[in-house]
């Protein structure tokens, strides 16, 4: 049995193994070095596929198992990972940050304390290109990936995102009750 297929991924197929939230989970950069994730503090995370019934009771579920940081930067479907940002908004002009992830109709959530992979700093000048090294494909974005796996526990409170006059806003935050998250 080929070991290394177990334990990495690449585009053609993901046969990660780890699907409990955070245990151990390490992220795959280009080298194919395996990184641990840090505490990336509160986070915001946008999705038009959870409301808050479900993210409250049961949680964000696992979406995907590869580990490869570079293919989840890049759009990559099935990985381990969901992107994050330090604030609800990175740019209203540009169309950035978890409000837009979300959509109108779609759910921000706040995340409490969390663990993950800072994509700006560990792809810069890791990705391979034609012209040489680069970063990750989106810069600005200021993503921080998380687990994909989010527990009820972990989520602090919960907003709809609509369409302002200008931009996306979000209506009034709900509170999750089962939000208990302490590091």
């Amino acid at each position: 049995m080929d070991l290394r297929k177990k334990q990495y991924c690449d585009d053609t197929c993901c046969t990660c193994d780890s699907s409990n939230p955070m245990i151990d989970l390490k992220a795959k950069l280009p080298s194919g070095e395996l990184v641990r994730p840090v505490g990336i503090g509160d986070r915001f995370y946008g999705t038009s596929l959870i409301d808050p019934a479900e993210a409250f009771s049961a949680g964000i579920p696992l979406k995907g198992t590869c580990i490869d940081l570079l293919r989840h930067a890049s759009r990559g479907r099935g990985t381990r990972f969901r992107g994050t940002t330090l604030t609800s908004v990175v740019s209203h002009p540009m169309g950035q940050g978890a409000i837009y992830w979300a959509e109108a109709g779609g759910w921000v959530y706040e995340l409490g304390e969390m663990i993950g992979w800072d994509l700006e700093r560990l792809l810069e000048g890791r990705v391979s290109t034609i012209n040489g090294y680069t970063g990750t494909p989106y810069p600005g974005e200021l993503e921080c990936s998380v687990d994909a796996r989010i527990l009820p526990s972990m989520i602090r409170r919960g907003a709809r995102v609509k369409k302002g006059r200008r931009f996306l806003e979000l209506e009034e935050w709900q509170k999750n009750k089962n939000y208990q998250f302490k590091r």
